[in-house]
């Protein structure tokens, strides 16, 4: 669940246990039309507590034009304690407006 905030900064409600990584915080700005470009980070810990790397998704999102759902892509990088890339995977996004 990414959550967009005026201003430009955003943040994610982690989809794993919390004890195994931390939220995820980033930035956003518009791109052109309706397509933004965002990137986060979050911090990840085995189940002993130990440090073990960090990920970074950056991507793009189109908002419909009832403001309600959007999709796009992403790429996923994922790095090692050092700072080694150990990966990279690309993703579909789709979403909902969240509303009471």
């Amino acid at each position: 669940m990414l959550t967009f905030h005026q201003g430009g900064t955003m943040m994610d409600g982690p989809a794993t246990p919390p004890a195994l990584r931390t939220p995820g915080q980033g930035v956003w700005r518009l791109v052109g039309g309706n397509t933004y470009a965002y990137r986060f980070k979050f911090f990840t810990f085995n189940s002993l507590n130990v440090f073990t790397g960090w990920t970074i998704i950056a991507g793009e999102t189109t908002v419909d034009s009832t403001g309600n759902a959007n999709t796009g892509s992403a790429t996923v990088k994922v790095y090692d304690p050092n700072g080694v890339l150990l990966a990279t995977v690309c993703a579909e996004t789709v979403g909902t407006r969240f509303e009471l």
